[in-house]
C-alpha cells in the first residue's frame, strides 16, 4: 500500500516538474515582436494619398545653347529620317520611331513612306522663338518646301523627342509679267450720263385745249326742235 502511494506521488511530482518546465521555457512572443517604427506609425494613422508612392517629377528644364542645339540636331535627324520615301516601310520606320514622342510613335506608326513628298533635307534646321521651355519648333528645308518640326521634352535632363512634322504653307507668288487687271475708273472720273432735263426745263407737252376752250360737241337738237314722229292712225270708235 505504502509502494503505491510512492509510485503516485513520485508520478505526480514528474508531471508538476514537466507542466513547470513547459511554461518556463515557452517564447515570449510579445518580447519577441519589433517596435513600430515613427513613418509606420504615421502611416496608419494618416489617410492613403494615391500619389505618395509616385516619383518626384523631374526639374524643369533649361533653354539655354546647348539645349537649342539639341533641338536642331533632333529635329534635323527626324527629318533626315523621315524625308526617305525611297525605303521599305520597316526599315523607314526603324530609322524614325526612336525620335519620336509616344504620342507621335502612335500617329505615324501606320504611315507609307511612298506617300512622304520629301525625299531630302536641303539645309541647315532654324530656330523659330521659344514659347516654352518644353516645346521647340525647328524649320527643316527640304526638296519639297519648309516642314516645321515640333519637339518635347518631359523636363531637365529628358531628351528633345518628335512631336509632329508639318509642311510648311508659303502663300502663292503672283506670277511674273501678269498683266494687271483693267482698272475701272473712280467714280469721280466716270462719264457723265446723258442729261436728263430737269422737271422745270421739262419740253412742253401737246397743247390740250383748257375746258373753256374745248370745241363745241355735236349739237343735240331741243326738245321743241325735234322733228315729228310718225303719225299713229287713231283706232276707229266702236
Amino acid at each position: 500500500m505504502s509502494s503505491s502511494r510512492r509510485r503516485f506521488a513520485g508520478a505526480a511530482a514528474l508531471a508538476a516538474a514537466l507542466l513547470l518546465s513547459s511554461c518556463g521555457g515557452a517564447p515570449d512572443r510579445a518580447a519577441s515582436r519589433p517596435e513600430p517604427t515613427a513613418a509606420a506609425v504615421a502611416a496608419e494613422e494618416e489617410p492613403g494619398d494615391a500619389d505618395a508612392h509616385l516619383p518626384a517629377a523631374p526639374p524643369s528644364p533649361t533653354d539655354d545653347a546647348d539645349s537649342q542645339q539639341a533641338a536642331l540636331d533632333t529635329a534635323e535627324a527626324a527629318m533626315t529620317a523621315f524625308a526617305q520615301p525611297h525605303l521599305a516601310a520597316a526599315d523607314w520606320w526603324a530609322g524614325l520611331s526612336p525620335l519620336l514622342s509616344p504620342t507621335a510613335t502612335t500617329a505615324y506608326e501606320a504611315t507609307d513612306p511612298a506617300l512622304v513628298p520629301a525625299s531630302t533635307v536641303t539645309g541647315a534646321p532654324l530656330p523659330t522663338p521659344a514659347v516654352s521651355s518644353y516645346l521647340s519648333t525647328v524649320l527643316v528645308p527640304t526638296d519639297a518646301g519648309e516642314y516645321a518640326v515640333l519637339l518635347v521634352r518631359e523636363g531637365a535632363g529628358a531628351p528633345w523627342l518628335v512631336e509632329r512634322i508639318t509642311p510648311v504653307e508659303s502663300a502663292t507668288p503672283s506670277a511674273p509679267g501678269a498683266e494687271p487687271l483693267d482698272e475701272a475708273p473712280a467714280p469721280s472720273d466716270a462719264e457723265p450720263l446723258d442729261d436728263v432735263p430737269a422737271p422745270g426745263d421739262a419740253g412742253p407737252l401737246d397743247d390740250a385745249p383748257a375746258p373753256g376752250d374745248a370745241g363745241p360737241l355735236d349739237e343735240v337738237p331741243a326738245a321743241d326742235d325735234a322733228g315729228p314722229l310718225d303719225e299713229v292712225p287713231a283706232e276707229p270708235a266702236p
